[in-house]
């Protein structure tokens, strides 16, 4: 790992603060960052975690988010207006 430079892990929807020593002490290295997203805003301290949030797309900076970062697709706009609008619900739940 150190002759390649550093690394990111996304723990995504990572929720289980019973188990978050344990989790982030296997993942402990000087090259690796981790990214952990979470619905909680309630880390204990001992974990070292810190909260940063997120606002939440509307449906249209979904939809431009998807048009850039899928620009080498030809996907039609009616697929990725269908795309953003269930990206959004799923979000809000």
């Amino acid at each position: 790992m150190e002759r390649n430079g550093p690394r990111l892990l996304i723990l995504d929807n990572f929720e289980e603060v019973a188990q978050a020593g344990v989790v982030l002490a296997k993942f402990h290295h000087s090259n690796l960052r981790l990214l952990l997203t979470s619905r909680r805003s309630d880390w204990p301290p001992a974990t070292g975690l810190s909260s940063l949030p997120l606002d939440l797309f509307s449906p249209t900076e979904s939809l431009t988010f998807l048009n850039q970062s899928l620009k080498k697709r030809q996907d039609k706009e009616e697929a990725l207006s269908t795309l953003a609008e269930r990206w959004v619900i799923c979000r809000s739940d």
